[in-house]
Order: C-alpha cells, then structure tokens, then sequence
C-alpha cells in the first residue's frame, strides 16, 4: 500500500506540474503577445512622432519662406530711396542714420539665410532670373550664350528656394567665330 501510496502521490505530483506547465505556457505565451504588441507600438509612435518633426519642419520653412517674401520689397523701398536721394544730402546725419537701418534690415535677412542671387556676368539660368528684357544690339545673333548684362531688380534665396527671381537684362555672349566675321 505504501508503494500504491509513493506512486499516488508521484502520480498527484506530475499531474500538478503538468497542470501548473499548462497553465503557464499560456499565461508566457500571453505576456509574450503583450510585449510583442507594446514594442510595435512604440515603435509606430517613433516613426509617428520622427514624421510629425519633419511636418512641423516643412510648415515652419513656409511660413519663413511666406513671410521674408513680404519683406522684400521693404528693402527694395529702402534701396530706392539711397539711391534717389539727391548728392548733397547724403553727407548728413539723417541720411547715414537711413542707410544704417536699411543695412540692419539687410544684415538681419543675411542672418536668416536669406542670400542675394548673385547676377552680373552670369549666364542666364530660368530657375533663378526673369528676363525682363533683351539687348537690341544682341538680340539678332544666333550663336552664343545669354548672359546677364544688368539686373534691374535683385533677387533673392532662401537655402535652395527662390524667393524671388532677379529681374535682369540678357543679352547672347559673342563667340570667338562671330566676333572674328562682325571684324
């Protein structure tokens, strides 16, 4: 009887165990389940989140974008004005206290980023001048280059975007085999 009692409880022992294995698998395979679900989620919450910065980045390069538009011709005013104003004024005070206003007006757009596209001499590129017009001299060669002969008004760039092409007069660049002919 002792040995039906041993066996009993061996067998009552394993019973137990496979109960409590049982019982555990799933409750691992649950909580296994929950943390698999809980790392997706915060994976999905970074991506949300890295792609939220670079919305909110984008919207704020608009609105600068938008805004420094606004006060281009505000310096165009500015640089009006120092050039209209007659020679004998521009020794005095009120003039240089103008002309210092304007380059602090300047001076805080250059720090923003904003550059001036940069136009003398340079061939004519549609991304970044407006012709306004065309040399009569040059307008009938065939051969040759558009460059830019004189900028009419600047134009200006944020980084890589124009806010606002040069206005620039074009005419053709001779080359060597026309000029050696109009000789």
């Amino acid at each position: 009887m002792m040995a039906d009692d041993n066996q009993l409880q061996d067998n009552d022992k394993q019973a137990i165990n496979d109960q409590t294995n049982s019982e555990e698998a799933p409750g691992q395979r649950l909580a296994q389940e929950y943390l698999d679900g809980w790392k997706r989620e915060r994976a999905a919450f970074a991506n949300y989140k890295k792609d939220e910065l670079e919305h909110l980045a984008t919207l704020q390069l608009l609105l600068k974008r938008q805004f420094f538009s606004k006060l281009l011709p505000i310096l165009d005013s500015f640089e009006l004005a120092l050039k209209a104003t007659p020679q004998d004024l521009q020794a005095s005070d009120w003039f240089k206290g103008y002309a210092y206003i304007k380059k602090q007006f300047a001076d805080m757009l250059k720090d923003e980023g904003i550059q001036v596209i940069e136009t003398q001499g340079k061939e004519f590129d549609p991304h970044i001048h407006e012709a306004i017009e065309t040399s009569q001299e040059q307008e009938s060669q065939e051969d040759g280059k558009l460059i830019v002969q004189e900028e009419l008004q600047k134009g200006y760039k944020l980084g890589e975007f124009v806010l606002r092409p040069a206005r620039v007069r074009v005419g053709k660049e001779l080359t060597n085999n026309h000029q050696q002919r109009s000789n």
